[in-house]
């Protein structure tokens, strides 16, 4: 919703599916039907389907999640589809279309398209950046790509984090992932420019 909301182009979509209940399931089930390869992700309630027509299909079960330790990888719990989009990082990527009535109506309890169309990157929480220091990546990378501002209580907040480096638990492969994310983006240059100026080097 965030790429097709903020005018990016869709010639070759990936998918990405919440499931209340049993995303793998799903993804199995999805997976024989198309005839596709299928790698779950047990830990993380996840399944990635594909390559398909469609590009690669992410199938999730709604999740809620808690940091045990800042910079970790979160533990996940099944949960509503309020929740997970509740817990994610930004309000741009906690919009979903409904499928299941056939209405195709928009989930957007946060303002996420209020902030597209004002060209607003915002979080959702105060330590979001403390939770997940990899998320300061994805904010240059979002930015960039969609040609938003980070907006000044969410550059606080990215400060705070970037104050408390470093990040024991934060793994310098999870770091180099960000990277690689950020060098296939068509303005690589911009995010890393972004990264330089907030302090994250």
């Amino acid at each position: 919703m965030r790429d097709a909301l903020g005018g990016r182009s869709l010639a070759s979509p990936d998918l990405d599916v919440v499931v209340e209940g049993d995303g793998p399931g799903v993804a199995r089930a999805l997976a024989d039907a198309l005839v596709a390869p299928l790698v779950e992700h047990a830990r993380f309630l996840t399944a990635t389907v594909g390559p398909t027509s469609a590009g690669l299909v992410d199938v999730a079960t709604a999740r809620s999640e808690r940091y045990d330790r800042r910079g970790a990888l979160p533990r996940v719990m099944p949960s509503s589809i309020e929740q997970d989009l509740r817990r994610r990082d930004f309000t741009v990527n906690a919009m979903a279309v409904e499928l299941a009535s056939g209405s195709f109506g928009l989930l957007d309890r946060h303002g996420g398209r209020v902030d597209l169309a004002a060209r607003r990157l915002k979080i959702l929480h105060p330590a979001s950046f403390v939770e997940d220091p990899t998320r300061i990546f994805r904010a240059a990378r979002y930015a960039a790509r969609l040609g938003l501002r980070v907006d000044p209580w969410t550059a606080r907040c990215e400060a705070w984090a970037l104050s408390l480096v470093p990040y024991p638990a934060l793994s310098g492969a999870r770091i180099v992932a960000e990277l690689e994310h950020i060098l296939r983006e068509a303005r690589p240059e911009a995010a890393l420019v972004a990264l330089g100026r907030a302090g994250a080097y």
